[in-house]
């Protein structure tokens, strides 16, 4: 079964950060790949660009779209990069998702429904 992993972050505290110590959290994220791929649970994984550059496209009832920028204006965390993995259950998806290095805010876990 796949799940998502999702970090959610406040951007503005990660780009305050020292360079070295991004660096060191970008390394951190190479080994918990690296260690993903050697029990063959990687999928894929990417960061997104800043929530700045984004567009929200909302679905009203009468079927009518509108589209602002960014994502929901009054939140401060945002989805910022995530993890596509192959696991048994959820319970295991969440014991991966303990060692994900994630300086900050959280990393929210969900399966991933497929067609049949």
């Amino acid at each position: 079964m796949k799940f998502l992993l999702m970090l959610i972050s406040d951007e503005h505290a990660w780009q305050s950060l020292p360079a070295a110590q991004q660096e060191a959290v970008v390394a951190r994220h190479g080994t918990f790949e690296h260690d993903l791929t050697a029990q063959g649970k990687f999928l894929s994984c990417n960061a997104l660009g800043p929530s700045r550059d984004a567009k929200t496209v909302r679905i009203h009832a009468d079927g009518t779209r509108t589209v602002t920028d960014g994502p929901y204006a009054e939140a401060r965390e945002m989805i910022g990069g995530y993890y596509l993995i192959e696991c048994a259950s959820i319970d295991e998806a969440v014991a991966w998702t303990k060692k994900l290095p994630n300086p900050f805010g959280s990393i929210e876990v969900r399966p991933v429904w497929e067609e049949s």
